[in-house]
This record gives C-alpha cells, sequence and structure tokens, in this order.
C-alpha cells in the first residue's frame, strides 16, 4: 500500500510539471491544442492529469508506471 501512494503522489508530481511545461511550450496555442467540446461549447482543460495525458500522445511519450 504504502508503494502505492509513493507511486501516486510521482504521478501527480509529474503530471503537474507536465502540465506546465505544455502550457509554457504552447503558449497562446494551448487552450486551441488542450481543449474538448461539451454539450456544444469548448471547455480548456484544466486538470493536471488530463493536460498531461493529452501532452504525452502529442510528444508520443509513454506513461513510466510499472504497475500498468
Amino acid at each position: 500500500m504504502e508503494r502505492y501512494l509513493c507511486l501516486a503522489a510521482e504521478r501527480v508530481a509529474e503530471d503537474k510539471r507536465l502540465s506546465q511545461l505544455a502550457k509554457e511550450e504552447f503558449g497562446d496555442d494551448f487552450p486551441i491544442t488542450f481543449s474538448y467540446i461539451k454539450v456544444g461549447k469548448k471547455v480548456v482543460k484544466v486538470k493536471s492529469s488530463d493536460i498531461a495525458e493529452q501532452y504525452r500522445a502529442i510528444k508520443g511519450m509513454e506513461m513510466d508506471d510499472e504497475e500498468t
């Protein structure tokens, strides 16, 4: 259980890091690239985990996780 919590904390920290990196790298294009349509309206992603997941996909990165 302790190992799981440690991995989860590492994943959260990495997601936050990648989220910030995506915001810096994409700049003014961030809202265009990291958005989705909800009930007919465009919504910019705000959750670090969602942003990091999309950033990894764009960059062709794999999630470094032994549990998957």
